[in-house]
């Protein structure tokens, strides 16, 4: 498939279902606070859970500027790291990183949907091709590796 250019909110979203559905062992996603991406959609969700229920290995990496949206809007993904904590990992960027722009979301390495600026739907999207995917997914790890706090679903302490 060649890779496509998206202008619409509404393409944003059919290409992030494309990527969610070639996905079968691992994701990744670098967001600001996942507000675009509409995780808490049922249909959306339900994909999320069926890549972490068909493989014991699948994997769930999300790398975000800020949890409060996480915290107050996604109860069904708190869910997911409560069932599949051993599988899903979520993390604020530090502040050194707080000024990226774009966003993106890797799947098993080849799919990729990157939006050029956080506030605006442009977007690019790539399926099945590792080579283009590369330098994303590399982006993405070294924005993980720069570490930050991880989010826990539930409160720490007493």
């Amino acid at each position: 498939m060649p890779t496509q250019i998206h202008s619409t909110w509404g393409e944003l979203r059919t290409s992030f279902e494309q990527v969610l559905a070639h996905t079968r062992h691992s994701l990744c996603i670098f967001d600001a606070d996942l507000e675009q991406l509409g995780l808490e959609q049922a249909a959306r969700f339900e994909q999320l859970r069926q890549l972490l229920a068909s493989d014991p290995a699948a994997t769930l990496r999300i790398a975000l500027k800020t949890t409060e949206h996480l915290h107050r809007q996604h109860p069904r993904l708190i869910q997911l790291l409560q069932t599949h904590g051993h599988a899903v990992h979520v993390q604020q960027i530090p502040d050194s990183l707080q000024h990226l722009r774009d966003t993106l979301v890797i799947g098993d390495e080849e799919h990729t949907l990157v939006r050029f600026d956080q506030d605006h739907p442009r977007a690019k999207l790539v399926i099945a091709d590792k080579k283009e995917s590369s330098p994303y997914l590399q982006r993405f790890e070294d924005i993980w590796q720069e570490g930050g706090t991880p989010f826990t679903p539930t409160p720490l302490g007493l």
